[in-house]
């Protein structure tokens, strides 16, 4: 009877291990998803990208935001970490102003949407998405329908005096301008950056505990619920053997 409860015992533990670990990841993942989706919706419906791309990076620079009777165009100059090394990106963010035509799937054949990057001067190419490895075979105005506007990235190390190319889900060009880009590399010293969200922002803006409390007190009440009948049959049923 001891080795059978001690076997028990080492079971539930190992059961209540697990049942808090996947609560905590759950519940965070959840939360995390929430937090973005909630973002995603204030940059699409204030028509401002500064939180959305605070979320995600060190620090930012707004470059640009261009205006066209269909859309609007916001530009970034982003630093990511990768290996703690600090690295430039252009990004820029594409948000319809009334209904354009997107696809439907994030494999659309048909979808034509793209951005060309060229060097002003050389007209030597700097970025296709058509040719690019994140962008090929993936329908970017998908991102239309799902949340509202879509973006291109690449990374950089140069300034540039770029040509744009904006194209629609027709292939029909919705915008072309020069644009002056100032590379710089980053510097946590360097105030001229809007620095992006610290961890204790993020942390305060998912108010994990909040929202972790109650889903574990009730999953783990529940578990003690079983696992205590479980224990009572067991106890149960051993007495019934001896008789």
């Amino acid at each position: 009877m001891k080795k059978s409860l001690w076997i028990w015992g080492i079971f539930s533990v190992l059961v209540f291990v697990f049942i808090y670990m996947f609560t905590l990841i759950l519940t965070s993942q959840e939360r995390s998803l929430l937090v973005f989706e909630t973002l995603v919706e204030q940059a699409r419906d204030e028509e401002n990208f500064d939180l959305f791309v605070a979320y995600q990076s060190i620090a930012y620079e707004k470059i640009e935001i261009i205006d066209t009777t269909t859309y609007t165009f916001h530009i970034y100059q982003v630093i990511s970490k990768d290996s703690d090394v600090y690295k430039n990106q252009f990004v820029l963010f594409v948000l319809p102003k009334q209904d354009v035509s997107f696809a439907e799937s994030i494999s659309d054949p048909n979808d034509l949407t793209k951005l060309i990057v060229r060097h002003q001067v050389s007209s030597d190419l700097i970025f296709d998405s058509s040719q690019d490895d994140i962008y090929q075979n993936q329908s970017i105005s998908y991102g239309i329908g799902r949340i509202g506007f879509y973006y291109y990235t690449f990374f950089i190390d140069q300034s540039y005096e770029m040509d744009l190319e904006l194209f629609d889900y027709e292939g029909e060009l919705i915008y072309q301008g020069v644009l002056s880009l100032d590379y710089r590399a980053y510097s946590p010293t360097d105030v001229s950056w809007l620095i992006g969200m610290t961890k204790e922002e993020k942390d305060e803006l998912l108010d994990l505990d909040t929202y972790l409390r109650p889903v574990m007190i009730r999953n783990i009440t529940i578990y003690l619920i079983v696992d205590f009948v479980i224990l009572g049959l067991i106890l149960f049923f051993q007495k019934y053997k001896k008789r």
